[in-house]
């Protein structure tokens, strides 16, 4: 935990600049937008040519880099180096192509939710950028890292996605701790956590040519209203969310295999995935969602509400978006508090 104690003025005009930066942010605008990507240096340097494609959203809680693509060549050969700045176990969201943020639509890329990485807090809610550290006198500031403390993080290694300032330090918000009786700490939340959210058009962006990595939670919102959220403060969903529990719901477990019925094995976790939709309704209100499988083959979803489901390896284009085809899916019925397996044939394409 790091909190600097600012003891000096060394320029006026450098102290005009400051309290204008504090005044803009403290008075909760929606969000700054530049026209460039302004993500950290320290980021992979196989995402600097990218920077000038991309677009920078300012918020007071966090930053949103969008990186739209225009050719599928270029994405896959930028998205290993975007899941590098990926926060260990965030989730991959997966929004449908065409999708609108903020009045401008990308067709197909990432955007990368991150925190401000290196800005200073005070006690009231006002924000310095980090070259403030050392100028600005009598103030306490506490720094939005990474690094973050490892009091914050789980067991695991895992970030909660926000922390609030609670009495010179940060703490892991949740909706558990919210402080009803104290509205204006609700203005100290600030991401901690890197989430990727992938817009995925079939074409550029094809779930069935790219990894994703094991053990990463993947959230599928094309076909819901959460692909077209706008940012918020805090997010809605973040104190209204509902998660089906264990004992609303049951589990399926997939092992892919070849035309033979052989279980098939990869070299590395995260080479493949199984995609499961609800196989009675689409659209808004269906459940789905997607799994990177182990280096044997195997994929588990978890939470699945009581109905029945289309699982299957690839999926096909369709005028709503990518979808599973009937022809090259497993059905499975999904138990409240009981296990499904299925063996689903492995495709490539």
């Amino acid at each position: 935990m790091k909190t600097m104690m600012i003891t000096r003025i060394q320029a006026g005009c450098v102290l005009a600049a400051f309290v204008a930066f504090a005044a803009a942010v403290s008075s909760h605008a929606a969000y700054d937008v530049s026209d460039t990507g302004l993500w950290p240096t320290n980021w992979p340097r196989e995402l600097e040519p990218l920077r000038r494609q991309s677009r920078t959203l300012r918020h007071d809680q966090y930053k949103m880099y969008e990186i739209p693509f225009t050719n599928q060549q270029h994405f896959e050969a930028a998205w290993a180096h975007v899941l590098a700045v990926k926060s260990p176990e965030a989730p991959i969201i997966l929004l449908k192509g065409p999708n609108e943020r903020l009045g401008k639509t990308i067709k197909a890329g990432v955007r990368i939710l991150a925190p401000l990485t290196g800005e200073l807090i005070t006690p009231k809610g006002g924000h310095y950028p980090p070259s403030a550290e050392g100028i600005v006198t009598n103030i306490a500031l506490l720094k939005i890292g990474p690094p973050w403390s490892d009091d914050l993080k789980s067991k695991s290694g895992a970030l909660p996605e926000f922390v609030v300032y609670d009495n010179g330090r940060w703490a892991a918000y949740s909706v558990t701790n919210r402080r009803t009786d104290s509205p204006i700490r609700e203005r100290f939340i600030m991401r901690a956590r890197t989430d990727v959210e992938l817009i995925v058009d079939g074409d550029i962006v094809d779930l069935n040519r790219i990894s994703l990595p094991p053990n990463t939670p993947v959230v599928d919102k094309r076909f819901d209203h959460g692909a077209t959220g706008a940012i918020g403060s805090p997010p809605k969903d973040l104190v209204e969310a509902k998660v089906t529990g264990p004992e609303l719901a049951g589990t399926v477990r997939i092992q892919l295999v070849d035309s033979e019925g052989k279980a098939v094995a990869f070299a590395q976790g995260g080479a493949a995935h199984v995609f499961i939709q609800d196989a009675m309704t689409t659209g808004v209100g269906s459940w789905g969602g997607t799994v990177a499988v182990s280096k044997a083959g195997a994929g588990e979803f978890k939470g699945v509400p009581p109905g029945k489901y289309l699982v299957s390896s690839h999926l096909v284009a369709a005028p709503e978006g990518p979808t599973i085809n009937p022809q090259q899916a497993i059905l499975v019925e999904v138990t409240v508090g009981q296990l499904t397996e299925g063996r689903v044939v492995y495709r490539s394409k």
